[in-house]
């Protein structure tokens, strides 16, 4: 049984070493059931926040409640834990269910200004700052290898973003080498991250230093593409 800590009515905590390795449903504290109303079949709104030494963005969207009244990871959300749960056990994620309403009820002749209508725009992605890739990024002046897109900073520096070809983690155990890293921008590094382009050995932008190894290529290619057309 997983072990759940309570951080407050509508929100608990679970460390990764809690944590079998079936990544699909997640367990709701019991109390935060109660408090929130949570049933099955529901569609709840619920914000997951990582430890921070993780360096994993925040995660917030609509989760489907099961039978069980556990949440229900879509499959690009399960590939973020199994990437980051098995190094990382003693690591953290904090969820809460924010689709509570706890406002004050408030006079129905008293209105509020009416507000444009907004979208929320959300990204499920990984980033890591290694050393080999904070070098890469130094050989190639923080241009991506694959568009030679530069982004410039105010400060006067530049911004880009190194990608593991064959990812880390659970599952693709890729190493942190120079040979397994390319400099990109930022769209490109999401387009590589979910599988959508494939990569063309003669096309990536190299120097003498830093070589990349065909072999990740070849299994961006063959794994990392098929799991993002699944």
């Amino acid at each position: 049984m997983a072990r759940l800590i309570k951080l407050g009515d509508t929100k608990w905590k679970q460390l990764f070493i809690d944590r079998s390795t079936e990544y699909h449903l997640w367990s709701i504290h019991k109390d935060v059931k109660q408090y929130c109303g949570v049933e099955d079949g529901q569609n709840r709104r619920i914000r997951i926040t990582f430890d921070p030494n993780l360096n994993v963005g925040d995660i917030e969207q609509e989760f489907h409640i099961t039978s069980g009244k556990e949440i229900s990871f879509p499959r690009h959300i399960q590939l973020i834990f199994q990437e980051i749960v098995p190094d990382n056990r003693t690591s953290y994620y904090i969820a809460e269910i924010i689709d509570v309403d706890n406002s004050t009820p408030t006079a129905d002749d008293i209105g509020e200004p009416d507000l444009p209508e907004r979208a929320m725009c959300q990204t499920y992605r990984i980033l890591r700052d290694t050393a080999l890739a904070r070098r890469a990024k130094t050989l190639h002046r923080n241009r991506c290898q694959l568009c030679e897109t530069e982004i410039p900073l105010p400060d006067g520096t530049s911004y880009s973003e190194a990608h593991h070809i064959r990812p880390l983690g659970n599952g693709h155990n890729g190493p942190d080498t120079l040979s397994n890293i390319l400099v990109v921008c930022p769209n490109h590094h999401a387009m590589l991250d979910y599988g959508s382009i494939r990569l063309i050995f003669d096309e990536i932008r190299t120097t003498p230093e830093h070589v990349i190894n065909p072999s990740y290529i070849e299994y961006h290619n063959e794994v990392i593409c098929a799991i993002g057309s699944r």
